[in-house]
């Protein structure tokens, strides 16, 4: 009996790892989507203003459960925003970096296999995207940032066109394609300037 007490003690501790765990998660990426989107229970998710940065705010989250790849970006972009927030969690703004190429890395492998990639590989690849604009950053040499944010959206293209047509015409792919397509539009704009 004394095993199977302290095979429930050690369950208990590590479903309390997993929960605390889990709810730190969710609180920096709650912080992360109040402060992209402050009073977001006034206005549509879908409105004007959320696709400005290829939004799909909602099929993000939608798609976000089951998805390890987009866990991680999103994981990076909320560190990094928590960090933006308060200076003195630089350690935070370090790990965001360490978990953006993390995530980098998990979409090279996921891109290397003959699977035909879906609507949480190019979820990813807005949400580098994102993470380019805000945190990638070298303020000092815009035109190199604006390649580099080009650069992602170049695979974000790339991701569009591995799919058929009929794979945007509803559901949540289309609301993807339909919210990407300014970001095509700019990146095809700093081409022209350039």
């Amino acid at each position: 009996m004394p095993y199977l007490q302290a095979a429930q003690k050690g369950a208990d501790l590590t479903t309390s790892v997993t929960l605390s765990q889990t709810a730190h998660e969710s609180y920096l990426e709650g912080n992360f989507w109040t402060s992209y989107m402050p009073n977001s229970q006034t206005f549509s998710l879908f409105d004007d203003t959320q696709r400005d940065l290829g939004g799909s705010i909602i099929v993000l989250r939608d798609i976000l459960p089951g998805n390890s790849i987009l866990r991680t970006a999103l994981g990076a972009i909320a560190l990094s925003a928590a960090a933006n927030n308060d200076s003195s969690q630089y350690w935070m703004k370090q790990q965001g970096t360490k978990l953006h190429m993390n995530a980098l890395q998990q979409m090279r492998k996921a891109l290397s296999s003959r699977r035909k990639p879906g609507l949480e590989l190019l979820g990813a690849a807005r949400v580098f995207s994102f993470y380019e604009a805000l945190y990638g950053g070298d303020w000092q040499n815009q035109e190199a940032q604006s390649r580099s944010w080009s650069i992602y959206h170049s695979g974000d293209l790339a991701l569009i066109l591995s799919n058929p047509p009929s794979f945007y015409a509803t559901g949540p792919a289309h609301r993807l394609f339909v919210d990407g397509r300014l970001n095509h539009v700019f990146d095809l704009y700093l081409d022209d300037v350039e």
